[in-house]
């Protein structure tokens, strides 16, 4: 694979950040698989738009955020970019109420890189976070996001299929797959998910039926009424969430 980076005179906080892309790239094959394309590159950009966007092989990504991060990790920025590399990219969604998929697995992605190197504080109190406190965070906001938007697999409207429910509500399904089977049958999961539908579309049905065939249960009701529930379902491993 090739690495390139589309930029002007980077500052240092935005060098350091773009050196490890290459890291993000090999922690991340670990876990899904190959890098699915030939290319990468991140384009940073300047303007009044905060955000990123993430196209086949290219990341588009604010100036701005690379280099300060604003209270927190601009790994989150890179990694959640990167990671729809191979759910959005290589594998592409049904319908729209299938986007958890694509942002659920990068937002979960993008808390589970810099939990793990060790990169990832509270933005209000600067605490480092593991994983394990980063979820238990946004499952205390998941009923909210409920009933705001809909459950992750089913948005109120269409708007609401990119809302908090959407990306935080997606990522706690994942979570709570990898609590529920253990996490090297989650990353099997993962990987098989991604042979089997690249260069493909999948459904959240699709995906289901990957978990229950590979970690040789049935994890139908578990993951409906994670991603299709009303109601915030109870953590596994972890009953003092609430």
């Amino acid at each position: 694979m090739n690495y390139f980076e589309l930029v002007g005179p980077p500052n240092r906080n935005m060098r350091r950040e773009l050196d490890r892309t290459h890291d993000e790239i090999r922690w991340l094959e670990k876990r899904l698989g190959p890098y699915p394309f030939p290319n990468y590159g991140i384009l940073p950009f300047e303007g009044d738009y905060e955000g990123a966007l993430e196209t086949q092989t290219l990341s588009t990504i604010n100036a701005s955020d690379l280099s300060a991060g604003k209270g927190k990790s601009p790994a989150l920025l890179t990694t959640h970019e990167l990671a729809h590399q191979w759910f959005g990219n290589h594998v592409a969604i049904s319908d729209w109420k299938d986007m958890w998929m694509s942002e659920g697995h990068a937002r979960f992605y993008e808390y589970a890189y810099p939990a793990d190197r060790g990169l990832l504080n509270d933005p209000d109190t600067g605490e480092k976070l593991d994983m394990n406190l980063t979820m238990r965070k946004l499952y205390k906001t998941d009923q909210q996001d409920r009933n705001e938007y809909g459950p992750p697999a089913a948005p109120l409207t269409d708007t609401a299929a990119f809302g908090n429910s959407t990306y935080n509500g997606g990522a706690l399904a994942l979570y709570a797959l990898q609590e529920k089977v253990g996490k090297a049958t989650f990353i099997k999961i993962e990987k098989e998910f991604l042979r089997a539908y690249g260069g493909k579309n999948a459904s959240t049905d699709d995906y289901i039926r990957t978990a229950s065939e590979v970690s040789g249960r049935n994890l139908n009701d578990f993951l409906k009424e994670w991603l299709d529930g009303a109601k915030a379902p109870p953590m596994p491993n972890h009953p003092d969430w609430y």
